[in-house]
This record gives structure tokens, C-alpha cells and sequence, in this order.
């Protein structure tokens, strides 16, 4: 869900945007006692329909400070679909790519991944935060499969590249016939939902986060 940063938000609204919980929301929102946040939070009265009580206080929280309140989140649990969603979302990814291996199976994808993790780390240097999100997915046309990810990191990679590079060595290059690997700079404003699809697609059958 894109967050408009003129809008105020209610506690349905930001939970519904951010995997959280309601113990999540209330300590969050401790943070609104600071007195920089105070003008970016306000108590309003609704009416409650159907109920004896004809109107409650809400609390409201303007939408350019949600992310530095609610934004920083644990990975939820992985094959929790909502939450994984909406931790995706909130994100900021860098890259966007695939890799199609011949004869590949979740297990040989899987360590696929971790080779990638520990180049790039090489790459970037022992001091580096690597962020890697994927799905392993079964091949529509054989009983193969393949795998989507994400990708952020600081410092940050600075070119198709130096990722190519290092994914050629863990599937076949691409070649006139075939399109093995993709990379793309990951670009939120484009993406928007359709990063949550890597936790909702049908022929999904693992997931993983390397860090």
C-alpha cells in the first residue's frame, strides 16, 4: 500500500499497511511523546455504529512520520503470507531479479542462494549489510524449479554488473535463445503491490531471507 504522506492515519489503517500487531502498535507509539512528533499526532471522536457508545477517541498519526515509526520491523514469520507481504512492501529494495537454472531443485536453489549471499559479501566487504529475499518456484513448462528475489545492501550495489557477474556463476549465462537471469533496479514507484506476490504466488513452494 502506497503511504500518502498528507494524509492522517488511523490504528486500523497503519496495521493494515505495516506487519504488526496490536503490543507493536502501542509500544510504537510511545515514541509520540518525544516532542518532535508532536505535531504529527492528534485525537479525534468517531461514531461507532451499532454500538451504545455514540462516539470514541481516536488516535490519528500523520502519514510522513509512519515509516520512522512503524518502518523498521523484524522479519514476521516467513510463511506468515499477510506479514511477509506487508514487510516486503515496506522495504526498500534495490534489485529485482530471477535466476532459471537448468534441472534445478529447491534444495540445489537454496544453496544457489547462500553462494550468492557469501560472494556479494566478498564483493562489498566483511562490513557490509546484505538483504536478500527469495522464492522458490516451480517451472510452468517441467517439473524444475526457479527463483525470484530482492535485494538491498550498504554499502549499496552499483551495477547490473557486478551482479551479473556473480549470478553467471551459479546458472547458465544467458544466450539468444534463452533468458536465464534478470536484473533490474527495483523501483517502488513502478512495483508497487507486486512485490508481495514473491509471498502469494501458487506455484511458491519455499522462501528465505539471508541477512
Amino acid at each position: 500500500m502506497h503511504i500518502d504522506k498528507n494524509k492522517w492515519y488511523n490504528k486500523a489503517e497503519i496495521m493494515g499497511i505495516f506487519p504488526i500487531g496490536v503490543t507493536t502498535y502501542k509500544n510504537r507509539i510511545k515514541k509520540l511523546k518525544q516532542s518532535k512528533f508532536s505535531p504529527y499526532t492528534k485525537m479525534t471522536t468517531k461514531n461507532i455504529i451499532g454500538s451504545n457508545l455514540t462516539k470514541v477517541n481516536e488516535r490519528l498519526i500523520h502519514g510522513s512520520v509512519l515509516s520512522e515509526l512503524f518502518g523498521d520491523i523484524r522479519l514476521p514469520n516467513i510463511y506468515d503470507k499477510e506479514k511477509i507481504g506487508k514487510w516486503i512492501l515496506n522495504k526498500n529494495w534495490e534489485w529485482f531479479c530471477n535466476i532459471v537454472p537448468c534441472n534445478s531443485y529447491p534444495i540445489e536453489l537454496k544453496s544457489k542462494m547462500e553462494f550468492f549471499h557469501k560472494k556479494l559479501k566478498e564483493l562489498l566487504g566483511c562490513k557490509s549489510k546484505i538483504d536478500i529475499f527469495y522464492s522458490i518456484e516451480e517451472n510452468s513448462n517441467d517439473p524444475y524449479y526457479h527463483c525470484h528475489f530482492l535485494i538491498t545492501s550498504k554499502p549499496s550495489i552499483l551495477s547490473v554488473d557486478q551482479l551479473m557477474q556473480i549470478l553467471e556463476m551459479t546458472t547458465e549465462e544467458n544466450n539468444r535463445k534463452e533468458k536465464r537471469i534478470f536484473i533490474a533496479p527495483y523501483d517502488k514507484g513502478k512495483y508497487q503491490n507486486r512485490g508481495t506476490s514473491y509471498s502469494n504466488k501458487k506455484r511458491s513452494i519455499d522462501y528465505g531471507y539471508l541477512k
